[in-house]
């Protein structure tokens, strides 16, 4: 019995998605880095190598605390929050073990077959369990508030550099 055997078509495609939009996630919060640092690639490499995406929102919001202008921060504190709420269903999502509805039983091993699997769950996060329906919208979500980030960023990028060219 493998994923393959177990999983429909749209779960594994729910799967990819919030995989793909993970990884662009995790560029756009390295590109919020390297803006909020005023690092460039090679140096901002060097210092994110390694560091898994909860670790560079983390950082980010250390350095909105520290660079945003105070009225830009509680909108991307509430961002960086989402995306870090957001990256934990993630997680669920992509290291997690899709099971039946209630966890096996011989009775759901013997029957085994495509569709069998409802939800996916992390093990030492019983307590969030995510449905197919769950897991196709995080894709979504992820989406959306990355390109909340990403419009935030590029706005700040924007007035940083009209600032300097006017001396303000």
């Amino acid at each position: 019995m493998n994923a393959r055997d177990l999983l429909t078509v749209d779960q594994r495609a729910a799967i990819g998605d919030v995989a793909i939009e993970s990884a662009w996630l995790d560029s756009i919060a390295a590109i919020a880095i390297m803006v909020l640092t005023k690092l460039e690639e090679p140096q901002a490499r060097a210092l994110l190598r390694g560091k898994m995406l909860d670790g560079k929102l983390q950082l980010l919001a250390e350095l909105g605390e520290i660079v945003l202008p105070e009225a830009k921060r509680d909108a991307f504190h509430g961002i960086v929050g989402r995306l870090r709420e957001l990256n934990r269903d993630r997680v669920t999502v992509i290291h997690g073990t899709w099971q039946p509805k209630g966890g096996f039983t011989l009775a759901v091993l013997a029957k085994s077959g495509i569709g069998l699997m409802d939800e996916i769950h992390l093990e030492g996060r019983k307590e969030r369990m995510l449905s197919t329906e769950e897991v196709e919208a995080l894709a979504g979500r992820l989406s959306s508030t990355t390109h909340e980030l990403w419009k935030l960023i590029v706005a700040f990028a924007i007035e940083s550099t009209e600032q300097q060219e006017t001396g303000k």
